[in-house]
């Protein structure tokens, strides 16, 4: 039977700058997203953690009938002038024989070209053949930095294997569906689920967080009652 090998990183987070990001109403004030921090002294290390693996050693080599995911939430990419940390994670699924990769909150803007660009051109470096396929909100950033968004992206002979992709248009997910034997279909959905509002991100009116982004875009479909993630749950079991 073929194999699948799953690998799923654990990140600790650490704070993101200060970024303005602007609605699609050009008479829109910027707004205002840094995340709230801590002063050093009162930082909570409690959920900080050494970054090992758990369970069995993966080695890199894999034999023709295993397919090989890698799955994490990066807290944001940073994609510099070449790739920046994006090509760290295709340096690691290129030495570690991944098929596919999935990233989580990659606070990227995926509807720029300049942002598109960067990814592809750092992948074309690693691989001869993949499919990319990035996923936001459909609200524009005045940057690259936008909370939210996923990827998924397919490399060598398993990328031949798609027949559909898919893009949420609040920037929740993104999907690969891939044909396998005797016409069975695979979807592979990665998708990011929004953290629970708390009082103090309420006060925040400025702040255009992944939440905020996908209350304003749920609003405008007449769908401004429905709390963010429970509209996430409703609308992927709809997907489904």
């Amino acid at each position: 039977m073929p194999t699948c090998h799953l690998i799923v990183q654990q990140c600790t987070m650490t704070p993101l700058p200060v970024r303005k990001i602007m609605m699609n109403n050009q008479d829109a004030e910027p707004f205002d997203f840094s995340p709230s921090t801590t002063s050093p002294d009162n930082t909570n290390t409690s959920t900080l953690r050494i970054n090992k693996h758990i369970g069995t050693p993966i080695p890199n080599d894999k034999d023709d009938s295993t397919t090989r995911l890698f799955f994490t939430n990066p807290n944001g990419l940073n994609l510099g002038r070449t790739g920046g940390d994006f090509t760290e994670y295709l340096e690691t699924a290129k030495t570690r024989n991944i098929d596919i990769l999935c990233l989580a909150e990659i606070n990227l803007d995926t509807r720029k070209h300049t942002v598109q660009d960067k990814m592809r051109l750092a992948a074309r470096r690693q691989f001869n053949h993949f499919r990319l396929t990035t996923g936001s909100s459909t609200i524009s950033s005045q940057n690259e930095f936008k909370p939210g968004g996923t990827l998924i992206m397919t490399t060598d002979s398993t990328s031949a294997r798609i027949i559909e992709t898919s893009i949420d248009p609040l920037g929740r997910w993104t999907t690969h569906t891939f044909l396998g034997k005797r016409g069975q279909q695979i979807v592979l959905i990665c998708a990011y689920q929004v953290c629970q509002l708390t009082n103090e991100n309420r006060g925040r009116k400025q702040s255009l967080t992944a939440y905020a982004q996908q209350r304003s875009l749920l609003g405008q479909d007449d769908r401004g009652n429905i709390e963010p993630r429970k509209a996430f749950m409703s609308d992927l079991t709809d997907f489904l």
